[in-house]
């Protein structure tokens, strides 16, 4: 029944977990030191899901003693590395400091297969204003109200950065995408589409609101 619930086969048991009291325990104590670097949670829900999510990875490996990863190592994604970064370095160095620990052994022993479900537990589980500052954008084409709502609506898909969608230009606008050309200095990053956008736009978009964000993170 346990290894089962460990490859969620059937469902999970909330009560089968809990009796074990080192999954529980560790999971206690990555929560503690995670409000301690990053906060408290301002929904309750969300820690639930963390933690939920957090009993069962420590219940398998308390279960199997050693999970293997799909690869000796860990593979640090440059997406993860570059939009992640803390989160990255939270997990890992809670890993590494289990191994001092003679209680939390096994967190090291699985070391490949606990980072894995960390960093995208967390991930998935947080909206996108936990990890970065919001980019405010103002979307501002002659082409109509319907036409703005489908570029906005494209925009939205970027749903690993925390974008704030403007009407009207304004002190706190990051970006300006617009079909028209400036006359006037803009203190934001502006982009002129004078055609329906192509995938290398789009591509182009994603990389510029990304150099938004590094610099909005040089500025804490």
């Amino acid at each position: 029944m346990a290894f089962l619930i460990s490859e969620n086969i059937i469902n999970s048991n909330e009560i089968v977990i809990e009796y074990n009291q080192q999954s529980v325990n560790t999971t206690a104590l990555f929560l503690s030191q995670f409000v301690e670097c990053f906060g408290k949670f301002d929904d309750f829900r969300l820690k639930r899901k963390i933690e939920e999510g957090l009993n069962h990875a420590h219940f398998k490996v308390s279960l199997i003693n050693r999970t293997k990863y799909f690869r000796d190592e860990f593979v640090v994604f440059p997406f993860i590395q570059e939009q992640y970064g803390e989160i990255l370095q939270f997990c890992d160095e809670f890993i590494e400091k289990s191994r001092r620990t003679s209680n939390l052994k096994i967190v090291y022993l699985n070391k490949e297969f606990l980072l894995n479900e960390y960093i995208y537990l967390i991930i998935n589980s947080l909206p996108a204003s936990f990890f970065m500052k919001e980019i405010h954008v103002c979307v501002d084409f002659l082409l109509g109200k319907n036409y703005n709502e489908m570029i906005i609506k494209n925009i939205k898909t970027f749903e690993f950065l925390n974008i704030e969608i403007q009407e009207n230009l304004d002190q706190r606008t990051d970006l300006l995408l617009t079909d028209s050309l400036i006359k006037n200095e803009l203190s934001c990053d502006y982009i002129i589409w004078n055609t329906p956008p192509t995938t290398q736009d789009w591509g182009n978009l994603g990389e510029v609101l990304v150099k938004i964000k590094k610099k909005k993170e040089l500025k804490r």
